[in-house]
């Protein structure tokens, strides 16, 4: 089937196109104040002219989005082969207008406030810390399962993670749900059907008392080892007899060991046959495919088998927001689901170098066999244009929030797309609505008062029916004078439901209520140099770092126990420090994990170096960082820390094991 290419009639349509696509790929905050006052001044010709009345602009715009905007345009406007940019006062097209500026009653604070106060908010939503650790070998499970099943076996890894310490656990089925954006009956039904018996296997009923109920929970066992896929395992017999394993099994299973995966399974994946009557309840891993090969198992090439299988199934871990999962996959189908998974797990971050990827080339019929469905079905969802596709869906709208495909080349048997990935934790039209609202009132109503209306917002909505409360006469509340003139443009789109815009305004400033009370104190604290309003400190003590207690946030039981035996605890200390200092780093413990495994003496370098070098230092600097809710900027850690948000200061806490005085 030949791909369908959109081409542009127009410079103007080839510029709007290259918007959206600018829109989803840079900050937002980059977009408006860079992109968004340039407009297309030429009509046609192989030259598109971008023009702005601001010179800096203009070089900005010429030295930072040329290269990009060229590899947008040759997808759908072969006819230009030049992009160039000049400086106007007179436009001859007006700039488009995609938002419109809520009315402030106060002058609005620097840029710069703005952006920190919207950092904040942001990990008070997001809460960028909490991650799940899906497996990336469980991706070459859905073309085998579908999509719904492997989806399914990420909620029931959750339940266990948060319920268990070992494979048995007790949850409800819309526990599971809630982390994968199915339905309950959904998963009642792959249960009914065994569609998950690699994964989870139901083994009972319990019940518990909760508040003077008894709620009845479902028991499930899910196995420590993620299973191999029959491919997989079709593709490692066929290694374990060409190597002969029947004359001297521990011999070949010790050369696997010192192989890459990729020297004995398919990559990039293992296809189904559709040929192959594939079993789901047929669970096999290593030891079962050498036992069907050798037959009876001595203790010694039992252990040599589990490390095996630990060497091609549990390397690689996909780091989930649990900020997607809750709020992102409910908007998504489940194949739209797992295809934002799978593209993320193609991107990478390289702490050595600093590089990054977020983009990937990779053909529709490639795609779609990596997600067990058919190229027409993944075509559907990356429309000719964005925003403009009559027959696109809701859905189709959300996944373009987190990949999009901007160009294309032709190869040998059809079309590569290019394939942009934006980061998963990206926010649902609703949160951001509310975030920008959020924003706008931190940053210009007193902040006692803005909280303190807040407190008293809560206890009303919830002593009658919300569409009461939001239909009665707000204005009878005089902070609400000034807020509602903020709010204008939010209150068009309050829903009536309990996860209104408008309560989730609510939430998030109820939430950071204590980091931006405290910011206040603070300040005044500065200004007037009060420094004996200090609270009291905890006593100090010897304090020193335990790779023992630093290790505990290690989940994976194999890799704590290398950590403890092999990386000093310093050393571990410092890749923490400097991970949680970084504010591109999501998931602090796993880049920490990752550097310490590379170099087990391998020191972070700089600031981080010095701080984990005197523990006892950082612990009480610490302590009245939060105890203060601020920091000089004087001292090491402050210089590190003074700006880091306090989410992330607390999160530091609990990853060095350091005790606060609550």
């Amino acid at each position: 089937m030949v791909e369908e290419i959109y081409i542009a009639k127009s410079h103007k349509d080839t510029w709007d196109y290259c918007l959206k696509q600018l829109e989803l790929q840079i900050s937002r905050e980059t977009f408006l104040k860079w992109v968004v006052p340039l407009y297309p001044l030429s009509r046609d010709g192989a030259t598109l002219e971008l023009s702005t009345p601001d010179q800096l602009i203009c070089d900005w715009a010429a030295d930072r989005l040329t290269s990009t905007i060229m590899r947008l345009v040759e997808g759908i406007n072969p006819a230009i082969t030049q992009v160039v940019f000049s400086v106007s006062s007179k436009p001859t097209a007006p700039a488009p207008l995609l938002e419109i500026e809520p009315v402030r009653v106060n002058e609005g604070p620097d840029s710069l406030a703005v952006t920190n106060t919207y950092q904040s908010l942001w990990e008070v939503l997001v809460r960028p810390d909490r991650v799940a650790a899906i497996n990336s070998y469980s991706l070459r499970h859905i073309p085998y399962v579908g999509a719904s099943a492997w989806l399914s076996y990420i909620g029931f890894s959750q339940e266990k993670y948060l319920k268990s310490t070992g494979n048995h656990f007790a949850t409800t089925i819309r526990e599971i749900a809630r982390w994968t954006g199915l339905s309950t009956k959904t998963i009642d039904r792959l249960l009914e059907a065994d569609k998950l018996g690699w994964f989870v296997k139901k083994t009972g009923t319990s019940a518990i008392n909760d508040n003077g109920q008894v709620r009845r929970l479902t028991c499930f066992e899910m196995p420590a080892l993620l299973p191999l896929t029959p491919g997989d395992a079709f593709d490692l017999r066929k290694y374990l007899k060409d190597a002969g394993i029947q004359d001297n099994p521990a011999c070949v299973l010790e050369e696997a060991l010192s192989i890459q995966p990729s020297q004995i399974l398919h990559f990039p994946t293992r296809l189904p046959d559709p040929t192959d009557q594939i079993s789901v309840g047929q669970f096999q891993t290593v030891q079962t495919v050498v036992e069907d090969l050798v037959g009876g198992l001595s203790a010694d090439i039992s252990n040599l088998c589990s490390r095996l299988h630990q060497h091609l199934t549990g390397s690689h871990f996909l780091m989930v927001p649990w900020y997607f999962l809750k709020k992102g996959l409910p908007n998504l189908s489940a194949d739209m689901g797992a295809c934002a998974l799978l593209a993320n797990s193609f991107t990478y971050h390289n702490p050595e170098s600093g590089e990054n990827r977020n983009d990937f080339w990779m053909s529709m019929d490639a795609l779609a066999g990596r997600l067990g469905t058919t190229p027409e079905q993944v075509r559907s969802w990356f429309p000719k244009v964005m925003h403009t596709h009559p027959g696109q869906s809701d859905k189709t709208n959300q996944l373009s929030r987190y990949i999009t495909r901007p160009e294309y080349k032709k190869v040998e048997g059809g079309c590569s797309w290019h394939f942009v990935v934006s980061p998963l934790a990206s926010l649902t039209p609703k949160d951001e609505t509310a975030l920008d609202a959020a924003v706008l009132l931190i940053e210009s109503v007193d902040h006692q008062v803005l909280f303190n209306w807040v407190e008293s917002v809560f206890v009303q909505i919830a002593h009658e029916d919300q569409n009461r409360f939001l239909s009665k006469s707000l204005e009878e509340e005089s902070v609400f004078v000034q807020i509602k003139a903020m709010l204008e443009s939010v209150f068009v789109q309050i829903d009536p439901g309990p996860e209104s815009v408008f309560v989730q305004i609510l939430k998030i400033l109820k939430e950071s209520r204590y980091t931006f009370l405290k910011k206040n104190t603070s300040s005044n604290q500065r200004n007037k140099n009060v420094m004996q309003s200090k609270p009291e400190k905890l006593e100090e003590e010897a304090f020193s770092w335990e790779i023992q207690k630093l290790a505990t946030q290690v989940h994976d039981l194999e890799i704590r126990e290398k950590i403890i035996k092999t990386v000093p605890a310093g050393v571990f200390a410092s890749q923490i420090i400097a991970a949680v200092a970084n504010p591109r780093v999501q998931d602090p413990t796993a880049v920490a994990i990752y550097n310490v495994l590379q170099d087990s003496r391998g020191w972070a370098e700089g600031a981080a170096y010095d701080l984990a070098a005197i523990p006892s230092k950082i612990a009480s600097e610490i302590r009245d960082h939060l105890q203060l809710g601020w920091c000089s900027s004087d001292s090491l850690y402050g210089r590190v820390f003074a700006d880091v948000p306090m989410v992330r200061i607390k999160m530091l806490t609990r990853l060095l094991g350091i005790a606060v005085q609550a």
